[in-house]
This record gives C-alpha cells, structure tokens and sequence, in this order.
C-alpha cells in the first residue's frame, strides 16, 4: 500500500464507489443524470450535510478551507456574491440553519464514549491509499486511522428512526454495501485475512433526535463483503478493457413475478 499523492479523483484504480455501482447499476456509468434538479439539490444538500460533520469531527481546523456558512437567501445580491465566492474558492456553501444542525449531530456524537476512545488514539484522518492487487489497483480515501486494534473507523449520516432497530440497521448496511467498503479500508491497509479484518461505523441520525450508534462489523460481513470485492473486481476488469456497456448487468433481464 502507498498513499496518493496526485489527484486522487484522477486516479485511475477501482474504489468502493466505483465497485457498488458496477454490482448494483453499471448502466449508471454511461448515464450521468441521477434525477431531476429538486431531487439533485437534496442529494447535493445531504452530501455537504455529512461532509461538514465528517469534517469537524475528523479535521475541525481544516473547515474553513473547505466550507462558507451564510444565512443569506442565495437568490438575492449579496446571497449571489457568497455564491460567487464559493465557487472561486473552491468551497462548498453551508446555510446557517443546516450548520446549526451539523453541530449537534458533531455534538451527539463526540458523547459516544466508545467512539470518543478512537478518537483519541487516532493516527491519521482522510488518508489516501491505493495498493495493487493481483486481479487489479485499488484506492480508497479512509476517514479515521487508529492505534487500537479497530484500525479504521468511518462516519456515517443516517435518516432517524433506523439505528435503533436492529434489523433496520442490517439492511442499511447491506443497501449501500457498507462491508464491501469495510474490506476495500482493510485491503487498503495490507489485511487481507477476513478473520484479521476490523471496522467499526459511527452512525448519526441527520434529523431529531440525531440519536448515534457505535457498530462493529462481525467476521460474516467481512466474508460475504470480500465476495462482493471479488465479482466488482472481475467486473472492472471488463468495464476497463471493454466497456460499461459490456458488463453484465447492463442491461436487466425481464422476469415473472409471481404472487
């Protein structure tokens, strides 16, 4: 493993974005258009939610080079000027009310006394890795290194009223694929022995009571997300040296659904 130091975005090698939609939608890498504008904005909005609380809890002295708050209606002149300068800075717009919000889901969370102990022995945050495999390049930006035995912890935002329910929370975990990224961070970071692997995920619900969870993957999750990299991996293979539009799943087979 080594860590990137070009243009991360730019550099080419499978990561675990990339491998989730090569298992879930490949046909979503030709076709860009993710929705209509409102639903866009929202998704945008939910990003630099989560991107504001990441970055206060991770790198707080690093969050003005990232981010602008305002309570300027960015429709007027001056909410314009703000919008302006954003953009020439590089920066991502907060509206007061939503960093009102982030900081209690920071506040919430840093009460978390076991996700408190990570913190404090951490070693690195947002490091970017890559490591070549046999069947192909791998790359992965991981939020939060540690010197305990659970090596890589990440951050996640979540709708309220999932966390506390179980059952809930394992299908959350299974739709975005969270333990396909669990194995990508601990590839990333030479282990490659399932039984060796740890992760732990800090939830925060977005919306009141912003209620938080602390949630160690067990060795299944590992197993099962090592066989979700495996056929990601073969399907790179194809999408890079044939196309997203040979890759299986391309287009989806139509079936019977009986009741």
């Amino acid at each position: 493993m080594e860590k990137i130091k070009t243009d991360y975005d730019n550099f080419e090698a499978l990561n675990y974005s990339l491998a989730k939609e090569l298992l879930t939608s490949p046909k979503g890498l030709v076709f860009n258009d993710k929705g209509d504008e409102e639903e866009k904005n929202k998704e945008k909005k939910q990003f630099t939610i989560g991107k504001a609380v990441h970055c206060l809890i991770l790198e707080p002295e690093n969050f003005p080079d990232y981010f602008l708050v305002t309570d300027k209606n960015l429709a007027t002149k001056e909410g314009k000027q703000d919008k302006e300068y954003a953009e020439a800075m590089g920066v991502s717009i907060l509206k007061q009310k939503d960093y009102d919000i982030v900081n209690i889901m920071v506040s919430e969370v840093l009460k978390n006394k076991n996700f408190k102990i990570l913190l404090e022995n951490k070693t690195e945050t947002e490091v970017k890795l890559t490591r070549t495999l046999p069947d192909c390049v791998i790359k992965g930006r991981l939020d939060l290194l540690t010197n305990t035995s659970h090596k890589c912890s990440d951050i996640k935002t979540i709708q309220a009223g999932i966390i506390k329910e179980d059952n809930l929370l394992k299908w959350h975990i299974k739709k975005y694929m969270y333990h396909l990224q669990a194995v990508f961070y601990n590839l990333l970071l030479g282990i490659d022995n399932p039984a060796d692997m740890r992760y732990t995920l800090m939830f925060v619900e977005s919306k009141a009571p912003y209620q938080t969870r602390l949630v160690e993957l067990s060795f299944d999750w590992f197993i099962d997300g090592l066989t979700l990299f495996k056929q990601a991996a073969r399907l790179y293979k194809i999408y890079i040296t044939e196309g997203a539009e040979n890759v299986p799943g391309y287009e989806l087979e139509d079936i019977i659904l009986n009741f």
